[in-house]
């Protein structure tokens, strides 16, 4: 499939990815989580925007919260209760927002923290967003833990898996 890029600022910050495209070499390939990488995927927001297949603008999806909205889902299919408020704000797309404005942070501070320090937390350091999640949301906490215990990207990389079987293989 050919790929093309209307008019673009090319002058500033351009990388591979994007020349790649504009040269149309195109490199897709997906790994053994399902992640699909490719220059489509690599490219700068500003270029994804100027992007163009046959002769139509492209789009893309955003699931919001779609990573913690999926945990909600492993947790049911894993019976654990308790969890119904993390669930309604993951679910509802809020779920960062709630957090940053708890720790007094924005919103892109507090999903990294997130994903950081709850979702693959690797030791015991000290770490307010950890404090935090845990008095708010302990069966998701304990859960996270728990599914953690031998290797603390595990969830991460399962979530990345159920994620990418939704996306690109369903």
């Amino acid at each position: 499939t050919a790929y093309e890029i209307k008019e673009c600022d090319w002058s500033s910050d351009v990388c591979s990815s994007d020349l790649d495209i504009y040269k149309r070499r195109y490199r897709m390939s997906l790994d053994n989580q399902g992640r699909l990488y490719g220059n489509p995927t690599n490219i700068k927001r500003r270029v994804r925007a100027a992007l163009l297949l046959g002769g139509e603008k492209i789009g893309g999806v955003d699931m919001a919260n779609s990573q913690p909205a999926l945990l909600g889902l492993l947790m049911k299919q894993h019976g654990v209760r308790g969890a119904g408020d993390y669930v309604d704000m993951a679910c509802s797309g809020v779920l960062y927002d709630h957090l940053a404005r708890q720790l007094g942070v924005v919103r892109d501070v507090a999903k990294k923290l997130f994903f950081q320090d709850v979702l693959g937390k690797k030791g015991n350091y000290p770490s307010e967003m950890t404090n935090l999640f845990e008095s708010q949301f302990p069966s998701v906490w304990q859960f996270i833990r728990d599914f953690n215990r031998d290797d603390h990207g595990a969830l991460l990389l399962e979530l990345q898996r159920v994620e990418s079987n939704l996306v690109i293989r369903q």
